[in-house]
């Protein structure tokens, strides 16, 4: 939750105490804003998951895995860890390895443990292929292998979302892909 137009950390605190007095299951709260995180996480009935800590900069010189986990690590959160960093998302299985490394051992340092951390690999759009004989998909199978193979404690997500942005112009399309993949 993220608007110029209202007070983000006011209005994230109120929507997380509201909606998470009878949730059954885990809420996973998102803002850019970390005190709102910080904030939010306060009036949380229960354990929640950040979406999303990264290895690109939240300001300048201040990585964004740095600031979410310094602000809210000891109120015992999970956290999303994209394999995000300065240059975009991890295009290639090593990449993505790479930035999940990098995020694991940054939690770490803050005393996260790596079963705190869901590593979303990234999902390229289908048919995002830029690059000839890529092939985004192999390229996403292969790096959750690789980061469940190096890191057996840590979880793994992906966002459907970010797989089906590709189909924006084709709506039927994109509500099949998403029931048949969360279905999967």
């Amino acid at each position: 939750m993220d608007s110029n137009q209202i007070d983000t950390v006011k209005t994230l605190c109120d929507v997380v105490h509201i909606l998470s007095a009878d949730l059954k299951g885990a809420m996973c709260i998102d803002s850019f804003q970390v005190d709102a995180l910080a904030e939010a996480i306060k009036v949380y009935a229960g354990r929640p998951i950040i979406n999303s800590i990264s290895m690109e900069e939240s300001s300048p010189g201040v990585i964004k895995a740095d600031a979410v986990m310094e602000a809210t690590k000891d109120l015992g959160p999970l956290y999303v860890a994209l394999c995000t960093g300065p240059k975009g998302p991890g295009a290639t299985a090593e990449e993505k390895l790479d930035l999940a490394a990098q995020l694991v051992d940054r939690a770490a340092a803050h005393g996260v443990a790596p079963d705190r951390l869901f590593i979303d690999v990234n999902v390229f759009p289908i048919g995002a292929e830029s690059i000839e004989g890529m092939n985004f998909a192999f390229e996403t199978l292969e790096g959750i292998r690789r980061v469940k193979t190096r890191f057996p404690d840590a979880n793994t997500t992906l966002g459907v979302g970010n797989l089906t942005n590709g189909l924006a112009k084709k709506p039927y399309m994109r509500r099949v892909l998403t029931s048949v993949f969360l279905d999967e």
